[in-house]
């Protein structure tokens, strides 16, 4: 779709809304029409603490993002979510769906976890990229800043990403049909349909994309995603849920490398990441009493990814998980204390690879190894004042590891948490968080050990402070400042020994961080803005070599301000962002430096309503971006401008118009 024809679709859609556009419903319509069971507001959080709490009220800071705002994303895909949320948090190795890591409060990518229906999706066995999730289905994601291992577990050290699945939007038949495409080349459509009862809902839909990628490949970027999912309500008391979700992900990604550090690349336009994956979860949550609720959640795991990206050879790593968790919680008038109970158990399909043995020679395929971990905690939170609220967690993980050709590794844990938060009927509010997080190592870092002649590397272990400080004067304006710190006292490190790569531990590493923001509203327009620092430093170095190996791809500073206006049938927005100056590998491992790629970005986005049912959302996005050419990015054109692909990788998109038609019914 050329931009002429779009901006003549755009037109005519605009035009035809001024006639055929009739006034938006008013909030007591809408809420007539909502079906109420098992969906938070934006103001209650079901992640930050074991029992469901508003978010201004518990001491670990909650971003809630909700259906309306997933809607007004335009995208099915969890990394654009949190690239809107969280700018300067998120970093791309390139074009879409190519590796996209999370940086919550500092933490490295896998130090932030990603749950659906309150079962584990990422994993530390196979990576996280936040590019694999797909939304189909997904009504509700909250991002939890802070240790979160003793309701957790491992690989929590930044922080929480919740997506959960809720039920249709009201009693009989609803959903929606779109279409999008955009000057890039993209296409998208999707459709989602429910159908809901005085006591469930029944629902089922899918989403599929293509787009080319950055630089012209042999495939252009694709995905599908199905879903179907069912909830009745049993007695008056519990619901029961079940929900699954499949998806297929073909990304580019073309440029190969010889293997070797650091890497020499060249381009290759037939390489590509594949990746399948399949999620079912079912759930039953309830009160045994008024002062007694109880939750069991269950959940299969399949995943396969196929990575052609060295030449050396090609990985195809699969998992295999299942995992159930349950709680139970007293709820008293001022104190409420949960139980909870965790249980997963995985298998994982791997090559592993020795690069000091010459082409192929060093492989060993279809490495087979497994995982179970089990842990239980405590939870208690206590209000002795109307203003003051106490929360305070411990946590006990037992961890078998099972490798390939060796005897079993076993590791245990303890985790704690504690938090306060204060809250003045004057709109003041301030808290404070502190606890210790913990990963395992994972397969490939104990396969890889084991395969080196070296023993298995302990648990990487950390203490973290988060406290922070905000007011919101009548629901007009508000401002919040947070500061963050993770100490990691243990962390791992790898290295090329005599016998191939292999895993050790390191010591004294700091992690720090602080963000302002602030906000105004009016009757039909708001406005926020927010500015981020933050730094990474090993303690047991030098002064003036302390700037952290172990912090690449985190920018010095970023931020930004976001504003929106409505009226009446219109909706306009802008987002602008500046993302700094970041550390990386320009040569070696041991020689970090600031790299001074940074960049400038601005979206702009205009929604109209043309009926009661059919909506169209015109975005302009990455604005200030050209793209590169592939010719351009092999030179290094990119590097000390305003490029949106600072990371490196491959290259990114530049600049694109689309339009987004939706139908609801």
């Amino acid at each position: 779709m050329n931009s002429k024809i779009l901006f003549l679709i755009v037109g005519s859609v605009f035009a035809s809304s001024w006639m055929v556009a009739k006034p938006l419903p008013t909030e007591d319509e809408e809420k007539k029409n909502r079906d109420t069971r098992e969906v938070p507001s934006a103001t209650v959080t079901i992640i930050a603490e074991a029992d469901t709490i508003e978010v201004n009220r518990t001491p670990n800071p909650v971003i809630v993002v909700t259906a309306e705002k997933l809607e007004k994303v335009g995208s099915n895909n969890l990394a654009k979510i949190l690239e809107l949320t969280f700018p300067g948090r998120v970093i791309s190795l390139g074009g879409q769906g190519t590796q996209t890591s999370l940086f919550i409060n500092g933490a490295r990518s896998k130090d932030s976890i990603v749950l659906l229906d309150g079962i584990r999706l990422s994993d530390n066995n196979l990576g996280l990229s936040i590019s694999n999730f797909m939304l189909t289905g997904v009504d509700r994601v909250e991002i939890l800043g802070g240790p979160a291992s003793t309701l957790y577990g491992a690989d929590a050290h930044g922080g929480v990403v919740s997506m959960s699945s809720q039920g249709p939007s009201g009693t009989g038949l609803s959903g929606y049909l779109l279409g999008q495409g955009s000057t890039l080349g993209q296409v998208r459509a999707g459709a989602m349909a429910s159908f809901g009862w005085d006591k469930g809902w029944v629902q089922g839909g899918g989403d599929s994309e293509q787009c080319p990628q950055a630089i012209k490949t042999k495939n252009p970027y694709r995905q599908a995603s199905g879903y179907v999912g069912f909830g009745h309500q049993i007695g008056e008391a519990w619901l029961f849920t079940a929900n699954h979700r499949s998806s297929y992900i073909g990304a580019p990604t073309p440029y190969d490398d010889d293997g070797d550090w650091p890497a020499n690349k060249y381009f290759n336009d037939k390489m590509e990441a594949l990746m399948w994956q399949s999620i079912t979860t079912a759930s039953i949550k309830g009160n045994f009493s008024n002062s007694f609720y109880g939750e069991l959640n269950i959940g299969s795991i399949s995943q396969e990814n196929i990575n052609d990206a060295n030449t050396i050879h090609s990985s195809s790593p699969k998992l295999d998980r299942n995992q159930g968790n349950a709680r139970t919680t007293w709820r008293g008038d001022k104190a409420s204390v949960t139980f909870l109970g965790d249980f997963i158990s995985e298998k994982l399909r791997n090559d592993l690879y020795n690069p000091t043995l010459g082409d192929w020679g060093g492989m060993d395929y279809n490495v087979i190894s497994s995982c179970k971990h089990t842990a239980f905690a405590l939870e208690g939170a206590i209000e002795p004042l109307p203003i003051l609220r106490l929360v305070g967690s411990v946590r006990q993980q037992w961890d078998v590891m099972s490798p390939y050709k060796d005897a079993d590794t076993s590791m245990d844990q303890t985790t704690w948490k504690a938090g306060v938060n204060l809250l003045l009927p004057t709109g003041f509010r301030s808290y404070v968080s502190t606890g210790t997080s913990f990963n395992t190592a994972n397969i490939y870092e104990i396969n890889s050990n084991i395969h080196a002649g070296m023993p298995a590397p302990g648990n990487e272990k950390s203490r973290s402070i988060l406290a922070g400080v905000g007011y919101e004067s009548n629901n007009k304006w508000w401002m919040r400042a947070d500061a963050s710190r993770i100490n990691y006292s243990e962390s791992l490190q790898w290295a090329f020994g005599a016998s191939g790569l292999y895993y050790f531990n390191i010591y004294d590493i700091r992690v720090q961080g602080l963000e302002i923001a602030g906000g105004m509203k009016g009757t039909s327009w708001t406005a926020e803005i927010w500015a981020r620092s933050q730094e990474g430093r090993k303690l047991d170095e030098p002064e003036e070599s302390q700037l952290l190996v172990a912090f690449q791809r985190r920018p010095f500073f970023s931020g930004g301000l976001r504003a929106n206006w409505a009226k009446g049938i219109m909706n306009f927005g802008a987002d602008i962002s500046y993302i700094g100056h970041r550390y990386d590998y320009p040569h070696a491992a041991s020689a970090p430096s600031a790299n001074k790629t940074h960049y400038v970005d601005c979206s702009l986005q205009a929604r109209v309503q043309i009926n009661k049912s059919l909506f169209a959302t015109l975005r302009a996005e990455r604005l200030f971006q050209d793209g590169l050419s592939r010719e351009d990015w092999e030179l290094g054109k990119d590097k000390g401008r305003n490029n949106v692909g600072y990371a490196e990788g491959y290259p990114s998109q530049g600049h694109a118009l689309s339009l987004e038609v939706r139908y609801k019914f």
